[in-house]
């Protein structure tokens, strides 16, 4: 069915790169989030990295559980082998802040067994504004994958909310992380770099800030549903016209 189609829409240059190897005509038409994705500081209070509330305070009906740790970082996703959480947590120990974990997987248990105690807390899935209420409260995202993540949508929805990313330069990653604009990119399996980026911004909230904003202002500008959904629309009618 794909190589019969005229044009496949894929998420980043790194997708269009694999599907052009089986020789398919492809077009880079990235995620994008609508304008409530976004953090909005007069609806919603000060943020956790760099404000002095410190961890935001749990979304309405939410439960105790929802706290994190202040200067804490997140994970947000799948634990599944390739996601990378159970070889952070195997070397956690030299990562300063705590790790707050939103997800879940058949690989949780290996997780749990191998966090330090009273170092991770496993919150299960989290979605809307709950979600959004531990990415503010985050010093940081983390994103350990090891396996070439086509995009990593998680990411922007960070940075939407101002928060720093800290990622492995795999995949399609590098096509929103920019160095010292939302974040740090390490070079894939570099542990101590990735480290030394969340110890840093979990001990620099000022830094955190600054990042943050960056990424944010970054992702507004190039992940927004009206610019995706003109140029969706400019693309079909390419298509259409060449068919």
């Amino acid at each position: 069915f794909y190589l019969r189609a005229n044009k496949t829409f894929v998420a980043s240059p790194y997708m269009q790169q694999e599907y052009r190897t089986l020789g398919m005509e492809t077009e880079v038409m990235p995620y994008f989030l609508r304008e409530t994705a976004f953090y909005r500081p007069w609806e919603e209070g000060p943020m956790g990295p760099g404000g002095p509330a410190g961890p935001a305070k749990p979304a309405a009906g939410g439960t105790a559980r929802m706290a994190v740790a202040p200067r804490a970082a997140l994970f947000v996703g799948r634990l599944v082998p390739i996601k990378g959480l159970r070889d952070l947590l195997q070397r956690m120990d030299a990562m300063k802040p705590d790790l707050a974990i939103a997800g879940e997987g058949w690989d949780r248990p290996s997780c749990e067994r191998r966090a330090l105690p009273g170092r991770a807390r496993f919150l299960g899935w989290k979605h809307g504004a709950e979600l959004r209420t531990l990415l503010r409260a985050a010093s940081c995202l983390v994103i350990p994958s090891l396996w070439p993540e086509p995009f990593g949508r998680v990411g922007i929805e960070a940075l939407a909310q101002g928060t720093p990313v800290v990622a492995f330069d795999v995949g399609g990653i590098g096509s929103w992380l920019v160095p010292g604009q939302g974040g740090h990119l390490v070079p894939p399996g570099d542990w101590p770099a990735f480290f030394a980026a969340v110890n840093a911004l979990a001990e620099n909230p000022a830094q955190a800030r600054a990042l943050g904003e960056t990424g944010r202002a970054r992702v507004r500008e190039r992940f927004n549903a009206p610019d995706h959904v003109s140029r969706m629309l400019a693309l079909l009618e390419k298509v259409m016209k060449n068919s």
